[in-house]
C-alpha cells in the first residue's frame, strides 16, 4: 500500500508509494547561503557536500541542484526557489524529494515554510533534511520536531532583524546615515566598497551647496510645488548622483 503525505494545512495531498518499491528515489538540492552566512562555516559547497553524502546513503539519485548565492531567507528575493518550483512544476511525477541541508534553508518564515512544503506535496515530492534526520519521520515526534525546527528559525530571523534595526538606529543617532548617501552628500574617500561606515558621509562639493541654497529658496520664497522646485534645481544645474535631471 502506499503512504499519505503529510498536510500541514489538513487533509491529504496525495497517496504516494513507498520508496522501497522504486528502483531508485529521484531528488533534487537546494543549497542557499546569505552573505553573512557565507563566512560562518555554511559555504554552498559545505552544504552540498552534505547534502550529496546523505543522498548516497538513502540511494537517492540527484537529478539537479539549485544554489541560490548570497540571498536572503525571503521567499521572493530567491530566484533559484522560483526556478527550483517552476521545475518541479514542470516535472511533475518525476521527482521523489528535495534535500536541504537544514530546514531553515527552505524558510526561516513558519508560514512560508509550510507553504513551500504543501506547494511540493502538490508535486508528489517530499523534503528531507540532510542534517535534521528527523524532518522527514511520519511519526508525532517528528512532526513536532518540524513544528519548532521552522518556529525557532522564525524566532531568530525576527531576533537578526531587531538587532539590525536596533545597530541601524545607534548609527542615526550618532550622525551616521547608514545607507547609500542622500543626494548632497557622498562617501569617504577612504572607505573601500564593502566597508561599513564609521564617519558620517562628506559633503559633495558640486551638490551640497545648490541643495543648501534650495532649501533657502524655499523659506524665502515660500516655493511649495514639485514642478517649480525641480525646475530652480535644474537651473542651477543640480543633477542626480547618475548625472540625470531633476523631476
Amino acid at each position: 500500500m502506499g503512504r499519505f503525505c503529510f498536510n500541514p494545512f489538513g487533509g491529504c495531498i496525495q497517496q504516494v508509494a513507498p520508496f522501497k518499491f522504486r528502483n531508485m528515489i529521484r531528488g533534487i538540492i537546494y543549497t542557499r547561503v546569505s552573505s553573512d552566512e557565507q563566512v560562518k562555516g555554511m559555504s554552498l559547497e559545505f552544504q552540498k557536500e552534505d547534502c550529496v553524502k546523505y543522498a548516497k546513503e538513502k540511494n537517492i539519485k540527484i537529478l539537479k541542484v539549485f544554489e541560490e548565492r548570497g540571498e536572503s531567507a525571503k521567499f521572493t528575493d530567491r530566484p533559484e526557489l522560483i526556478n527550483l518550483l517552476e521545475y518541479c512544476r514542470k516535472n511533475k511525477g518525476k521527482i521523489d524529494v528535495l534535500i536541504v541541508w537544514k530546514s531553515d534553508r527552505l524558510s526561516r518564515n513558519q508560514m512560508d515554510y509550510y507553504y513551500l512544503k504543501r506547494t511540493l506535496l502538490g508535486y508528489g515530492i517530499s523534503l528531507y533534511s540532510a542534517t535534521e534526520p528527523s524532518l522527514g519521520d511520519d511519526t508525532i515526534a517528528g512532526k513536532v520536531f518540524e513544528t519548532f525546527s521552522a518556529l525557532q528559525s522564525e524566532i531568530d530571523n525576527t531576533i537578526r532583524r531587531e538587532r539590525t534595526i536596533r545597530g541601524q538606529e545607534a548609527k542615526i543617532l550618532s550622525g551616521i546615515f547608514p545607507w547609500s548617501p542622500p543626494l548632497g552628500y557622498k562617501h569617504s574617500n577612504k572607505l573601500q566598497k564593502g566597508d561599513k561606515k564609521t564617519e558620517p558621509d562628506e559633503p559633495d562639493e558640486e551638490r551640497f551647496l545648490i541643495i543648501q541654497q534650495l532649501f533657502k529658496t524655499c523659506l524665502n520664497q515660500q516655493i511649495r510645488g514639485n514642478v517649480e522646485l525641480a525646475a530652480l534645481a535644474n537651473k542651477w544645474g543640480l543633477k542626480t548622483g547618475n548625472g540625470k535631471k531633476i523631476y
